[in-house]
């Protein structure tokens, strides 16, 4: 029997994340500014290790949110940029 053990991630994806708290009397630009560049500190963690990799599928659903904090998953399809 083959299984995969994660981290739970009890606030959900961004998705759900949004659609709950959106309409939170905390939720404005600067905490969007700071999910985007969260994200963005991801991607480019993993487009500069070894092997660079590339999600290629990163929406919404794929984003868990620890806090305010994202962290990007199902990295199932990823693969090294094409030259």
């Amino acid at each position: 029997m083959h299984y995969m053990v994660g981290d739970y991630y009890p606030d959900g994806n961004l998705q759900d994340w949004l659609n709950r708290d959106q309409t939170n009397s905390n939720w404005n630009s600067e905490s969007a500014l700071d999910i985007a560049i969260g994200l963005a500190r991801g991607l480019h963690w993993a487009q500069t290790s070894d092997p660079e990799l590339v999600h290629r599928d990163l929406k919404p659903q794929n984003i868990m949110m620890d806090g305010m904090l994202p962290k990007i998953n199902d990295w199932g399809i990823s693969s090294p940029p094409q030259e």
